[in-house]
């Protein structure tokens, strides 16, 4: 039975939560109708895919295999700044597998590529039951899982592509101060930003199915910001923040997202938050990303 076979029996009998992981991505259609017919099903759709920006341009965005999902699926990324590696080279998140209703594994040498799903000599593994489902998706590094709105943004955004920077840094701070102060920012944001209405949104709900899949690589809390400003060339973006308490404090991930209008508006107000949030830590230390969706 080939790869794609196995996988689609696997996406098949999902119910609830469904998560896979892998390096490479492209000329997966029937993957794709599988995953959406999942997806109109009820099942929580996630997908941790490696991007350029992780790679270190290794390759392109696996993402772009996936565009016709639109918002009906999650796409995640596992920060390159919080992968261990234990040479001198660049960590690559390089597994490939797929977790079902923490019930179900499949973990397997193949890509999510067309060759590897029906061509190559590849070898899978199917796991029923036990602890294996629930411990195959866990990593050291974090997954980012990005919200509804920016999944929607970077798949039907007017007004071209989506670019988003990543600021990553860890602070003394808690994570109810940093919270806190984050929304406190955005409501006393600049005069210049006071003119775009900004509204707040949960990116991930509290009843997450994933909540516990991982070990110690969710946020303990996230909350956005967005915007969405009308007319023949619309402005759309938004600003979210993910904290996670470690022993010395938190670790703060901040995202802004936003088309060729909105993204100037959005980081724009994420420079706005780092600095008000090193107004009361200033030994903040920031690790920034960029790339396109």
């Amino acid at each position: 039975m080939s790869d794609q076979a196995v996988l689609a029996k696997v996406i098949e009998e999902t119910r609830k939560s469904l998560i896979i992981v892998s390096f490479a991505a492209y000329k997966v259609a029937a993957v794709v109708e599988a995953l959406r017919a999942s997806a109109d099903r009820g099942v929580d759709v996630r997908l941790v895919l490696e991007s350029p920006v992780e790679s270190n341009s290794k390759l392109t965005y696996a993402q772009e295999a996936f565009e016709a999902l639109g918002s009906v699926a999650s796409f995640c990324v596992s920060p390159a700044e919080l992968r261990d590696s234990q040479g001198s080279g660049h960590a690559s998140m390089h597994a490939k597998c797929a977790a079902a209703d923490r019930r179900t594994a499949f973990a397997t040498s193949a890509n999510l590529t067309g060759a590897a799903m029906t061509d190559n000599m590849e070898l899978g593994l199917v796991v029923r039951g036990g602890d294996v489902p629930r411990r195959c998706v866990r990593s050291r590094g974090r997954c980012t899982l990005f919200s509804p709105f920016v999944r929607h943004l970077s798949a039907t955004s007017p007004g071209g592509s989506v670019k988003e920077n990543i600021v990553t840094f860890e602070t003394k701070l808690s994570r109810q101060q940093v919270a806190s102060r984050f929304q406190v920012a955005v409501k006393k944001r600049p005069l210049k930003l006071r003119v775009v209405p900004f509204k707040f949104f949960t990116p991930i709900p509290a009843d997450d199915p994933f909540a516990g899949a991982f070990e110690s690589v969710s946020p303990d809390f996230e909350v956005g910001t967005m915007f969405s400003l009308p007319g023949p060339d619309p402005a759309m973006g938004s600003v979210i923040l993910g904290c996670l308490s470690v022993e010395t404090g938190t670790r703060v991930m901040l995202t802004s997202t936003g088309n060729m209008r909105g993204r100037v508006v959005s980081n724009s107000l994420l420079k706005h938050v780092v600095s008000k949030l090193q107004e009361e830590d200033p030994q903040i230390k920031l690790e920034t990303s960029t790339g396109r969706r």
